[in-house]
């Protein structure tokens, strides 16, 4: 209460308005945009999963074809190239004894390849799990691993289904870049962030 000298009276002002409990803020939807980033991602990983796991389940006929194109490109006659076809794993091993290597260590090369590239793919799909609160941190790891992802991919690419598998995994890899980076993706993460 104000006393008014000029009315010689008190006067009161209005009460300040009550207090109430805060709306509750209503966390914002999943952009289509983060939605299509995260299924991309999907996509990366597992193409290379299968690409590994065709490489493991198929060494010794891989490194045969590779052996095989070795001895074409040295310019052995149609006749080595047929024999390689058939040849047994010693016959093999002193083919690859060309190229300095024992069939073993080949064999222990391309798998190790293929370990690697299932870790960084795992690991690539538990960024894209973080990615569904579209953090800038989650963001610039799903781009560092996606990037990975598909070099370890080419380096896997060996046959004809691989190619498939690895152009598949190129555009995807080519759609998360672009789709983890679109505004609608960074002001979804920010809300997120401010709201929480």
């Amino acid at each position: 209460m104000i006393f008014d000298f000029k009315e010689n009276r008190a006067v009161s002002y209005p009460a300040a308005p009550p207090v109430t409990a805060q709306q509750p803020m209503v966390e914002p939807s999943m952009p289509g945009q983060l939605k299509a980033a995260i299924a991309f991602i999907l996509v990366v990983a597992l193409g290379n999963i299968v690409n590994a796991l065709l490489v493991i389940a198929k060494g010794t006929d891989l490194i045969r074809d590779e052996l095989s194109d070795l001895a074409e490109t040295l310019g052995a006659g149609a006749e080595i190239v047929g024999i390689t076809a058939n040849m047994t794993d010693e016959d093999l091993d002193a083919l690859a004894a060309l190229t300095g290597e024992s069939l073993e260590s080949l064999q222990s090369s391309l798998n190790t390849k293929a370990y690697v590239t299932i870790v960084f793919a795992a690991v690539l799909l538990l960024f894209g799990l973080f990615m569904r609160k579209a953090a800038t941190w989650a963001r610039v790891m799903v781009t560092i691993f996606t990037a990975i992802a598909l070099v370890l991919g080419l380096l896997l690419e060996k046959d004809d289904i691989m190619v498939f598998v690895n152009l598949a995994v190129f555009v995807a890899a080519i759609l998360t870049f672009v789709f983890t980076w679109l505004k609608p993706v960074g002001r979804y993460g920010k809300a997120l962030s401010n709201a929480g």
